[in-house]
C-alpha cells in the first residue's frame, strides 16, 4: 500500500474516531440536560446547554477558521491523492 493512501486511510479512521466521540457526547449531554431539567432545575433549551458544556450541533454556524481548516484537510488530501495516481 502507498503511503499516501495509507496516511489517508489513517486521516479518515481519525475523523470517524472524532465523530463517533462527538455522538457519545452528545448523548451523555442529552441525558444530563435531560435529568436536571426532570429534577426541576432551570438548564434552559439544550442547544444553549450543549454550548455551555464546549459542544457544537449540526446546523450550527460555521466560522471562517472553520472553513479554513476545512479547506486545508481537503487540500492535503486531493495531494496525497494526485501523489498516489502519480506513483509516488
Amino acid at each position: 500500500m502507498p503511503y499516501a493512501a495509507l496516511m489517508l486511510e489513517v486521516d479518515l479512521a481519525i475523523e470517524r474516531m472524532e465523530a463517533e466521540q462527538q455522538q457519545e457526547w452528545h448523548l451523555a449531554a442529552f441525558v444530563g440536560w435531560q435529568t436536571a431539567s426532570s429534577m426541576g432545575g432551570k438548564v434552559g433549551s439544550f442547544r444553549k446547554y450543549a454550548k455551555n458544556l464546549g459542544l457544537s450541533l449540526p446546523g450550527e454556524t460555521i466560522t471562517e477558521d472553520d472553513v479554513k481548516r476545512e479547506r486545508a484537510t481537503a487540500e492535503r488530501n486531493a495531494e496525497m491523492v494526485r501523489r498516489a495516481f502519480d506513483g509516488g
